[in-house]
């Protein structure tokens, strides 16, 4: 005979442990085992967050002697962030920092990005973009050249003075466009996010003709950190698994915030210890048994339970 367990209780915010409790205290003998019938929840885990340590990055910026010799960190809010969810954050910061020029006229060359603005006297172009290279299969960052310095008859038209990141154009190299770098952080995550080696990306100048630097990734992106979701139960005995507690294990196959049903075609069957249990829980993991972070408390989790007269009490 089987058994549908399905009222179990969340334990904790981070949405990814349960509990269920036996009405009273069951006695598993060897052989009896249980299986995941049903699973649904939202995909509602963030791709970018302080719990997976690839949030944070830094950038080398100009001085108010137009010297390259600020570095100023940057860390994202955790969210779900596709290359150009996260360029439109980073020009939005970059903007609130001040960190960017506008421009009086179309009549010379705009140097930075707009990020997709249409030009006005107003609009603000800042130096850095972050971008998927779809043909590479790769993250492209792009360093663009900052417009000279000039006292008077300048191209420009105005450049962001705000308190903490006042700075100034630099001084004019002849022939050349000097331009900001980007900074990898080591001993984070956010470098396998990005694909590119920790380190300072980008030569810091650029030809007059070129306008701008590309950087490609050194090694494929991991965009998405948790590849596969492994689903634990904490009275199995799986000899074939390490840890031992596993039942199922799946990998998110639609888009973000929608609806993840998992319903086995062939229950899984996995041994339960013996012994006696008045509960047991259910954790959900990432592929290498790091704890996740699930946004939405809303799902449906059965268990089935095969209650063969020799094997319970």
């Amino acid at each position: 005979m089987h058994k549908d367990m399905k009222e179990f209780i969340n334990l904790g915010s981070s949405n990814t442990r349960y509990k269920y409790k036996f009405p009273s205290t069951v006695h598993f003998k060897k052989g009896a085992k249980i299986a995941l019938s049903k699973l649904s929840f939202y995909y509602s885990w963030p791709n970018v967050t302080s719990l997976n340590q690839n949030n944070s990055f830094s950038y080398q910026w100009f001085d108010l002697s137009g010297n390259l010799t600020k570095t100023y960190t940057l860390t994202i809010p955790d969210g779900y962030y596709t290359y150009s969810d996260l360029n439109s954050w980073l020009y939005e910061e970059l903007c609130n920092r001040g960190h960017y020029v506008t421009y009086p006229t179309t009549t010379t060359t705009l140097l930075g990005t707009s990020n997709g603005k249409d030009y006005s006297t107003s609009t603000k172009y800042v130096f850095f973009e972050i971008q998927e290279n779809a043909t590479y299969y790769s993250c492209q960052l792009t360093l663009h050249g900052v417009p000279n310095y000039a006292a008077t008859g300048a191209v420009y038209s105005a450049y962001g003075n705000e308190s903490g990141y006042s700075w100034r154009p630099p001084t004019a190299i002849t022939g050349k466009y000097q331009t900001g770098k980007i900074v990898i952080p080591s001993g984070t995550n956010f470098s396998k996010y990005l694909g590119f080696n920790a380190g300072t990306l980008g030569t810091g100048q650029v030809t007059t003709s070129a306008l701008q630097e590309d950087l490609l990734s050194n090694f494929t992106p991991e965009l998405v950190p948790v590849a596969s979701v492994l689903v634990l139960n904490s009275m199995c005995s799986n000899k074939f698994s390490n840890p031992s507690t596993l039942v199922y294990s799946f990998s998110a196959t639609v888009d973000y915030g929608a609806m993840i049903d998992v319903e086995p075609n062939n229950w899984m069957w996995v041994d339960i210890q013996p012994g006696a249990y008045n509960e047991f829980t259910i954790e959900l993991r990432d592929q290498d048994f790091k704890q996740m972070y699930i946004l939405d408390s809303n799902n449906i989790i059965i268990m089935v339970l095969d209650e063969n007269e020799d094997s319970t009490d």
